[in-house]
């Protein structure tokens, strides 16, 4: 993610990192740290969060709140990708 926002931040364009679910279930500061260098990596640029929307449905608006926080976010995306949940051994079919 930091070499990602680094390029993002010189050349001026958006960057979304990928699902935070990770970050906000894992008690690991190391994946917690893979989300939040990129703010400091990319001072400038729009950075959104990402979310599942299988995940909506057990989180709250803290949960929510907190991914934003974790990157700094400007804005969050929900992503939708039921065929992979259902079709994967260890999907959210919810």
């Amino acid at each position: 993610n930091r070499t990602l926002a680094e390029a993002a931040e010189r050349t001026n364009v958006a960057m979304g990192v990928g699902s935070q679910r990770a970050g906000l279930e894992l008690d690991d500061e190391a994946v917690l740290e893979s989300y939040t260098v990129v703010r400091d990596a990319a001072p400038n640029a729009f950075l959104y969060g990402n979310v599942g929307a299988a995940q909506l449905l057990e989180y709250g608006v803290d949960d929510v709140e907190e991914a934003v926080e974790m990157i700094d976010a400007d804005a969050m995306a929900i992503h939708l990708n039921f065929l992979q949940e259902a079709v994967q051994p260890e999907g959210d079919v919810d």
